[in-house]
Formats: structure tokens, sequence, C-alpha cells
């Protein structure tokens, strides 16, 4: 299933993330957030020192508002996002995932998450 990003008219109609890392002397750091494509806010992140399924499964467990509220959640076909611990999760609150297509022949799949990670990164 792949995303159209318009015409978003509630707070977490769509709901995007991806991954991201910095480092910091001779650390890498693993960043995952949460985005409402509503109003391109954050709404949930971490931080971890390892690309692991858990960083994401945290990240989700950082959100204060109400998982329920989440229709669509986006992102790549990462093995951190498509995996049973996310699938538990999206399934329990009724979530359905859109993944970008294969072979990152369309870059512009997720290009909010994409364009957040650069601004934040700067």
């Amino acid at each position: 299933m792949n995303l159209i990003i318009n015409n978003k008219t509630q707070p977490n109609e769509v709901v995007v993330s991806d991954l991201t890392y910095v480092q910091d002397g001779a650390k890498w750091h693993y960043f995952c957030l949460l985005i409402d494509l509503f109003n391109r806010e954050i709404i949930g992140y971490n931080i971890e020192t390892n690309k692991v399924v858990q960083l994401v499964q945290e990240t989700f467990y950082s959100i204060i508002r109400s998982l329920k509220q989440i229709t669509l959640f986006h992102t790549d076909w990462g093995n951190e996002f498509k995996n049973k611990i996310i699938d538990n999760i999206l399934s329990t609150f009724n979530t359905k995932q859109s993944l970008s297509n294969k072979g990152g022949r369309y870059p512009y799949d997720n290009v909010m998450s994409e364009t957040t990670y650069k601004s934040f990164k700067t």
C-alpha cells in the first residue's frame, strides 16, 4: 500500500517514521521519530546506541496520545519497522501499515520523514 501525502484533515490520521543516526565522538546514536502528517508534529521519539526493533517499539511507547487515534502508520521496509513486534502494536490498536515501494525507486514515498530528519540533523 502506498501513501498519498495530502489533505490530512485530522490529527493522527497518518503518522510516518524512519530511522536516522548521528555520530558523537566514536559512538553512533540511532534516532526514531514518529511524525504526525496533520501538522508535522513529532509525537514520539527515542534514541538508542543500537539499531534494533526495540528502538521503534519504545518510540511508540513514548507517545502521550492514545495509540488508538493513529489510523495509518507509514514507513520504509526496514527490519525495524516490518516485524512481529511492530505488527502486534499496530494490530492491537487497529492501525493500518503503509510501506514505501521496495527497491528505493520512489524516494519520495517517505519524504516527510526524510525532510524532518534533515532539519533535525542540521
